[in-house]
């Protein structure tokens, strides 16, 4: 019974987000056809994002914490939706399964992939086999996702010791805690080693996603060799089962950053509407969210202005990125929860660090998990110099290299110095910006009618 309840805990919040999308559909004036598996990837990022948002509104209203009241405006929502999307007769989308009709493997393609599905299949047997045992994950989103599911509403309440899960880090963002207090309230239990599924699904979630948005660009080999340099990443497997909220921040992310590439590729307004969805639902899985969703919004400007683009764009990725973080954001200014983690009266680094180039160096290059990668990239955008004239190419490339900016800012002026030198955090930022760069290299290495 319980992989019965696990199974409903994952297809509501994909069913959900997958009539949403649906929904979107209606409005797309390009009549593009779909991968299904792809749909089901950006239908399972965004309705967990809408289903721990709706939980979190349901708190604010004071409803009941219990999964009838829950499901019954959730499954209220999906009805209502369906419903529409029945009686609108100009909705068909068009799906489909492979992206070539009779498709014939080379012997390298058919090597990649069985490659490809051993590392999914480790990831995924992991996560079912080890429960949440890290300590990050125990002290910060598990410890709060228990706290919801066994306090309920008195976790909203500023006056209780538990207060959105007491000591632990009160002013991160709930995704990660809610979709596993979720999950748990469909198990009815607290279930550490079935909950893991959820990195798990993220995992491939962030592959597929690659791997699907490269195909119209580049020969399904060169997507699959670069889609192999992010399966193989050590780091990415170990987050695949290990229930940290970097993993799912890097999909959101990724996802929000490959949406404003084709943006700017295919000039429909559904493609940055749904990149300001996923900018939001990374700002509402963790706080370094809002500062690489400002990275996007601010190559988005600078394209806007320099193209002489429609500048009413700017309103609709602002008002789908709010969407998610606005009532978060509210809440956080009337408790006074602010951002920062750093304890600054133990850790007084509030000048110029200039020494923690050689630290993060050393630990992007040598030491933390990323093997090859991290030379691969740089020896590709060398070669590759004279292709960022092209704006799809540049437009990644300031991403990548906005993010990268913006985590150093925190590194060289602030209290975060500390836990660079120590190695604790800069393999956990960082590979929030590998797979936009495996996608960059990859659309470098083999670019087919980009502009």
């Amino acid at each position: 019974m319980s992989l019965l309840f696990l199974f409903f805990s994952i297809f509501i919040p994909l069913l959900l987000g997958y009539l949403i999308l649906n929904l979107f559909f209606s409005f797309e004036k390009n009549n593009c056809r779909y991968n299904l598996v792809e749909i089901l990837i950006w239908s399972w990022g965004l309705g967990t994002g809408l289903t721990t948002f709706l939980i979190f509104i349901f708190c604010l209203l004071k409803i009941p914490f219990n999964l009838l009241n829950f499901n019954l405006i959730i499954l209220f929502l999906i009805l209502a939706i369906f419903v529409y999307l029945a009686i609108n007769k100009k909705i068909r989308p068009k799906f489909f399964l492979s992206d070539v009709k009779n498709v014939r493997l080379s012997i390298l393609e058919l090597i990649l992939i069985l490659i490809i599905l051993f590392e999914i299949g480790f990831v995924f047997f992991e996560s079912l086999l080890r429960p949440v045992i890290s300590f990050d994950a125990l002290a910060t989103w598990a410890w709060k996702a228990k706290v919801f599911f066994f306090e309920g509403l008195k976790a909203f309440e500023p006056s209780s010791s538990l207060f959105l899960g007491g000591d632990s880090h009160i002013n991160y963002p709930l995704h990660l805690p809610l979709l596993m207090s979720w999950v748990y309230l469909w198990l009815g239990k607290v279930n550490d080693v079935l909950v893991n599924l959820i990195f798990a699904i993220y995992f491939f979630a962030l592959l597929g996603l690659v791997y699907f948005r490269l195909r119209p660009f580049v020969s399904r080999k060169i997507a699959l060799i670069f889609t192999l340099f992010l399966t193989t990443l050590p780091l990415f497997d170990y987050h695949g089962f290990n229930a940290y909220v970097d993993l799912p921040l890097t999909f959101y992310f990724t996802a929000a950053a490959i949406f404003l590439f084709y943006y700017f590729q295919k000039k429909h307004l559904f493609w940055l509407i749904l990149s300001g969805l996923f900018s939001g639902l990374a700002a509402w899985t963790k706080n370094e969210g809002l500062m690489l969703a400002a990275v996007l919004f601010i190559v988005l400007l600078y394209f806007l202005i320099k193209e002489k683009g429609p500048k009413k764009d700017v309103f609709f990725y602002f008002l789908s990125f709010i969407f998610f973080v606005l009532p978060w954001f509210i809440f956080k200014g009337v408790h006074h929860l602010g951002f920062s983690n750093v304890d600054y009266q133990t850790l007084p680094f509030n000048q110029f660090h200039p020494e923690i180039f050689l630290s993060v160096l050393k630990q992007v290059f040598l030491f933390h998990s990323f093997h090859l990668w991290p030379g691969i990239f740089v020896l590709i955008l060398l070669i590759n110099l004279s292709k960022f004239k092209t704006n799809s190419f540049l437009c990644l490339f300031l991403v990548v290299f906005g993010g990268l900016i913006a985590f150093f800012i925190l590194y060289l002026f602030t209290a975060n110095a500390q836990h660079v030198l120590n190695g604790h955090i800069v393999s956990r930022n960082l590979m929030t910006i590998i797979p936009l760069s495996i996608f960059l290299s990859a659309l470098l290495s083999d670019n087919k009618g980009l502009i």
